[in-house]
């Protein structure tokens, strides 16, 4: 037989509103009365907090009851159990049960396992310190010891000095020895290595140079002097030609002069601007 479901209906529009409608959030319910979702959405922000808050309560409950429910089953199922295993294990079994432990050795306890980790790993770091870290210096080289605080150089450097006063034929020696170690190199070559390197040198000295101006002679300023010279026949001024003023005289009434002299006998003053 099926099982009956209660259809409940909306309290404002009368819509019909499922169970499952309200468990998947498509209907409300409240204290016996239901709504859907467009009259829940019209409704105040603070109705709505009430009405989730509510359903948020009522499904609370409904776990609990479920939890208390399935926990009072398994303590059932427990007793039940154990019940069980007390009657098959009769009277007449229990020797034969009691022989067969004391038979068994008992299990070994973890602490032991530990100790005995514990005491192989201790062995293994001793043996690697004494392999790696304590081996004796080699015959071959003599140890290096760090100066001490209190080392007076200029002591050191005294004694040298009295080494080699006293013994010029083992320096003359040592020398030698250190001379046919190093490698033998031309004179050629080492002269072309440094002409090599002077060259570059000049390059990058010459990139980095600022060109230099040139400076104003007395030859420049007889060689102005030597230039024309332009006024206008109605102006009272002569300008040099380079001037914004002499480019706009008018050509019909310009006149050339080749000298200052020659400007200043015909009555003109020189420019302002320009200064000629």
């Amino acid at each position: 037989m099926s099982k009956s479901v209660q259809v409940r209906y909306c309290n404002h529009c009368g819509i019909k509103i499922s169970p499952l409608e309200i468990q998947k959030g498509m209907g409300f319910e409240f204290k016996g009365t239901c709504y859907c979702k467009k009259c829940f959405s019209k409704m105040s922000k603070r109705v709505q907090k009430k009405i989730l808050s509510h359903m948020k309560e009522q499904e609370e409950e409904k776990e609990k009851e479920k939890n208390s429910k399935n926990s009072k089953r398994s303590k059932k199922l427990t007793k039940y159990i154990q019940k069980e295993k007390r009657d098959q294990t009769s009277s007449a079994d229990l020797p034969t049960l009691i022989l067969k432990e004391s038979n068994t050795p008992p299990p070994p306890s973890k602490s032991s396992f530990l100790w005995l980790w514990m005491v192989l790993g201790g062995l293994a770091l001793l043996l690697f310190y004494f392999f790696f870290f304590s081996s004796p210096p080699s015959s071959s080289a003599p140890p290096v010891h760090p100066p001490k605080k209190d080392f007076n150089f200029k002591k050191a450097y005294q004694e040298i000095l009295d080494f080699e006063r006293r013994h010029p034929q083992k320096l003359k020696e040592i020398q030698k020895k250190l001379e046919a170690l190093l490698p033998k190199v031309k004179d050629e070559n080492l002269s072309m290595d440094i002409q090599d390197h002077l060259d570059k040198i000049r390059l990058k000295i010459k990139k980095n140079k600022k060109p230099k101006k040139p400076k104003k002679t007395s030859q420049n300023s007889s060689s102005s002097s030597s230039k024309e010279f332009w006024a206008s026949s109605f102006a009272s001024r002569f300008h040099r030609p380079s001037c914004k003023w002499a480019k706009k005289i008018n050509p019909r009434n310009k006149k050339i002069y080749h000298s200052r002299k020659e400007a200043l006998q015909d009555g003109k003053k020189p420019c302002r601007l320009c200064k000629p």
